[in-house]
């Protein structure tokens, strides 16, 4: 699975939001039904959600084993990057075993003893630098997040973990993966002058989903995606037809598709009536998108293609898209 990915987090500080995008490339082949989080709860602990980014095998080496007993949150991230670094280290001692193996099989075409020795010299050398290359290449590691609401602290906590180990984030969002540039931008620029601790947590999710359609402009990033809510009382994996929804109604306000009816307000409202599954909310988001119901809930309109639209309406003598007159 390809590591071209992007993992968005947004927290008040008492709850949270995870967003993860559902692109992967296999073999040559793009799919967008990939899991890249886990989730695992605690006892008398907290609940966890863990995403990452970089080498696809590595990512899912780590969310399908979460489930490992621990005391505290800070034992549980320590056990599982412990577990991270295991794993590489195996893989780098097998590299370097079949490497050595190679060169005294090379070694084998020397004259005599001599000969040999500078060859075996000479070729682990080489073989040397190749490990460090294959160290650093960010193709074969990963890199993690994990969020949880700490029992212990009454709060979110939020860590990186990796090759090198693990360190707290003390920052109300974070991004990770190939599009982590897009909603690192969208966040840090709409956050402006907003207290993170006073957002409620339809508010959490409406940023976070306006951050990963920006996110979603860079290669490698796409699919409906998975949103995981993180509170003291549990995590909850929203379902498919909201998180499309969602998207949808982002992508539309994102792109000004109708600036006039799609305002942030309405925008929010919208959100927040989603979530509580009013289905006034889809009435009032069909009306102004003038996007059947149905397709609202079961299929995902990329943010680039409702900004084509938006600017055909917008500009239309530039553009070449041809679209029907929206609604006010």
């Amino acid at each position: 699975m390809s590591g071209m990915t992007v993992g968005i987090m947004i927290t008040n500080g008492l709850e949270a939001v995870v967003l993860t995008d559902t692109k992967s490339t296999m073999y040559g082949r793009e799919s967008a039904s990939a899991t890249k989080y886990g989730t695992h709860a605690i006892p008398e602990v907290g609940n966890v959600s863990v995403f990452g980014a970089g080498n696809g095998n590595h990512v899912l080496g780590v969310l399908k084993n979460l489930e490992v007993p621990s005391a505290s949150l800070d034992q549980y991230v320590a056990a599982i990057q412990g577990m991270y670094r295991q794993r590489l280290d195996a893989e780098e001692a097998t590299y370097l075993q079949n490497a050595r193996q190679d060169v005294l099989k090379k070694a084998i075409l020397s004259v005599d003893e001599t000969d040999s020795a500078k060859v075996v010299q000479s070729l682990m050398e080489m073989e040397r630098q190749k490990f460090e290359q294959y160290v650093r290449d960010p193709n074969n590691q990963a890199s993690f997040v994990m969020v949880a609401y700490d029992q212990a602290a009454q709060k979110i906590r939020t860590f990186y973990f990796g090759r090198q180990g693990f360190q707290e984030a003390f920052t109300d969002h974070v991004e990770i993966g190939s599009g982590a540039d897009g909603g690192q931008m969208y966040l840090g620029t709409k956050l402006q002058g907003l207290k993170a601790k006073d957002l409620k947590l339809q508010e959490l999710v409406f940023f976070a989903v306006n951050a990963y359609g920006l996110a979603s402009i860079n290669s490698g990033v796409g699919g409906t995606p998975d949103i995981t809510l993180i509170t003291r009382d549990g995590i909850k994996e929203l379902e498919d037809d909201k998180v499309t929804a969602l998207t949808n109604v982002s992508g539309a306000y994102l792109a000004e598709l109708n600036p006039a009816g799609l305002n942030v307000q309405k925008a929010k409202d919208i959100f927040t009536g989603i979530l509580q599954n009013d289905e006034d909310a889809y009435a009032q988001a069909e009306e102004l998108m003038g996007i059947a119901k149905k397709t609202l809930k079961q299929y995902r309109i990329p943010y680039s293609n409702l900004q084509e639209q938006a600017n055909a309406l917008n500009f239309p003598a530039a553009s070449t898209y041809e679209v029907a007159p929206q609604q006010s």
